[in-house]
């Protein structure tokens, strides 16, 4: 009985035994950089403009490439074809002004 409960716990120790663990060199500190400040409009762009602006939702999953809008420049990213078509249909309301800064 006791060895059907300790291979298995065995086996558990051990495979944790091949895990790559990052470790500093002696004497060394990793290096500490702060995130670079995003602006307003890089923050936006990083999700569907519809959602975010419409529903107040950041869609985080995959946006389609074909899906990608081209205005003033500027490339706007969408999650669906409806979104796509909002866009389309008033791209005023999705754009940020520019400003002088």
């Amino acid at each position: 009985m006791k060895n059907t409960i300790l291979i298995p716990a065995a086996i558990a120790l051990l495979a944790g035994c091949n895990q790559t663990r990052y470790t500093e060199p002696v004497g060394q500190k990793a290096p500490t950089t702060a995130p670079a400040k995003l602006t307003a409009t890089q923050e936006l762009d990083k999700y569907c403009r519809v959602c975010v602006l419409d529903k107040g939702e950041k869609m985080e999953e995959f946006l389609p490439t074909r899906l990608n809008a081209q205005k003033d420049g500027q490339t706007y990213k969408f999650c669906s074809e409806p979104c796509r078509k909002s866009f389309d249909a008033n791209p005023k309301k999705y754009q940020i002004a520019k400003t002088g800064k």
